[in-house]
């Protein structure tokens, strides 16, 4: 599973505290993760603090999850397939 919300948070520059999601462990630099209660209320602590992370790392992630680029990436991937599945001859 993936919070979907997860780089809407980010680009509005917010912090972002989550529990250690499988999914999220890739992006632990540009966020608070979290295991347990009270890891997570310290997370909290830290951002409530003043604590942030990296904001040029953020900014670099946030453009590349964007939903065009997520899309322009989808593209790719089905143009090389159709480009492939048309120069075998077999119907698409």
């Amino acid at each position: 599973m993936f919070p979907m919300k997860f780089f809407e948070y980010l680009a509005a520059g917010l912090p972002v505290v989550a529990t250690a999601l499988p999914a999220l462990r890739a992006f632990a630099p540009l966020c608070f993760l979290a295991e347990g209660e009270e890891a997570f209320v310290r997370a909290l602590e830290q951002v409530l603090g003043g604590e942030r992370r990296d904001p040029g790392a953020i900014e670099v992630a946030c453009r590349r999850y964007t939903w065009k680029a997520r899309f322009e990436r989808m593209e790719q991937v089905w143009q090389t397939f159709f480009a492939e599945k048309e120069g075998t001859g077999r119907p698409l």
